[in-house]
């Protein structure tokens, strides 16, 4: 399920990724849209959003469509061979994405445990990727395995979620009518007694915490042996590689940094990072791009900092970084990815432009909701630090 779900979905030039990314049904590819693994019945979803209920039936005619297209049309080894390394790299890459692999690999492991499956079978798909590596060889597994999975599966649902304008206006009244007929239903006893233990709350909550109760690192804590191994360098002026050697489970990263000059532009650096990496290189378009990115990576993508001087706050050095990652074996065919990608991306695919800019904005705006005391901050400290005001602007 996971090997079809990537042979369909990643990257955009996946023939499903490419019928909702491109179709006029909506603004881009739904959240979800993948395998679902965490329930007992695993799901497969397909859908877009930014659309209007009325476009169901034709967006389903379009999945179902693209399905039995791939499934005509055979899917070539080096494309399935591709799509294995991803799985295999995702097993590999030990990252903290927030909080402690250890935690991630309880987490993961949870799923199979509740449904009572075997949990370490789970974690390691290295049995499974043998396996699928023969299987694929079979050219009529693929078309096989969608025809029992999604095409000839009448367990489907077609979901459509539709936002209600009134729904915090009605909210409000429903509990403000809960509010009185609980009032109503209390005896003058009870309300003294709500009144007094609201007013113990509020001088509780008034009070000074002692803040000796919380649990502190301090510089005793970190011992002073510990250091970064130190690389080695090659290369002379601005053309510096640095390489350092590190156990990374089978994996390789690779970052291009370059220093950004002082530039009224900064503010489109967004948008610039929200497209490098989706577009066409040279003579290929963006469609053969994403397919050779895919089958040399484990993923390409752009990120900005902005780092202010030790000395003063309000001195600032920016820089944009080009980062990727790919199996060791993968090494050479990364690099000259990434150059190529710096290099020649064509910035004359408008229609593919507009795409990416249109699901930047989604993004942005699906964001906003779980990110009000971070935008909150942000913008008070954007009249204290350059570094966040640039970020704040950005």
């Amino acid at each position: 399920a996971y090997f079809l779900s990537r042979l369909l979905l990643d990257p955009s030039a996946s023939p499903l990724m490419y019928a909702l990314e491109t179709n006029q049904l909506g603004t881009g590819p739904a959240l979800m849209d993948g395998v679902i693994d965490t329930t007992r019945e695993i799901e497969f979803a397909c859908g877009i959003e930014g659309s209007d209920p009325e476009h169901a039936a034709a967006l389903e005619s379009l999945a179902l469509n693209t399905l039995k297209t791939v499934q005509k049309d055979w899917v070539d080894q080096e494309t399935c061979e591709s799509v294995l390394r991803q799985l295999e790299l995702e097993q590999r890459e030990v990252g903290g994405a927030g909080y402690p692999y250890g935690l991630q690999l309880c987490l993961r492991a949870l799923t199979p445990a509740i449904h009572r499956a075997d949990p370490i079978a789970y974690l390691d798909m290295d049995t499974a990727l043998v396996g699928m590596r023969e299987k694929i060889k079979d050219k009529q597994f693929i078309p096989q395995l969608i025809e029992e999975l999604l095409l000839n599966n009448a367990h489907r649902v077609l979901l459509t979620l539709a936002p209600d304008n009134m729904l915090a206006d009605n909210m409000m009244k429903q509990e403000k009518k809960q509010f009185a007929d609980a009032k109503a239903a209390m005896t003058e006893a009870q309300k003294k007694a709500s009144i007094a233990q609201n007013t113990a709350i509020d001088a509780r909550q008034k009070q000074d915490e002692d803040m000796e109760t919380l649990p502190k690192v301090t510089p005793q804590d970190v011992p002073e042996s510990w250091h970064m191994a130190i690389g080695n360098t090659h290369g002379k002026g601005e053309q510096l590689v640095h390489t350092y050697a590190q156990p990374c489970n089978g994996l390789i990263y690779q970052d291009i940094v370059m220093p950004l000059s002082e530039s009224a532009h900064w503010r489109y650096l967004p948008w610039f990072n929200a497209c490098l990496t989706e577009l066409g290189c040279g003579d290929d378009d963006y469609q053969a791009m994403q397919i050779k990115q895919y089958r040399a990576s484990g993923g390409v993508g752009t990120s900005i900092s902005f780092v202010a001087d030790l000395g003063n706050t309000q001195s600032l050095k920016g820089y944009f970084s080009l980062t990727g990652k790919a199996l060791k074996s993968q090494n050479k065919a990364l690099a000259e990815l990434m150059v190529t990608r710096l290099s020649k991306t064509r910035f004359d695919e408008n229609a593919r432009i507009k795409d990416m800019l249109h699901q930047y904005a989604e993004s942005k705006r699906r964001s906003i909701t779980g990110s009000g005391h971070s935008l909150a901050m942000l913008a008070a400290g954007s009249v204290h630090c350059s570094a966040e005001n640039v970020e704040h602007q950005l």
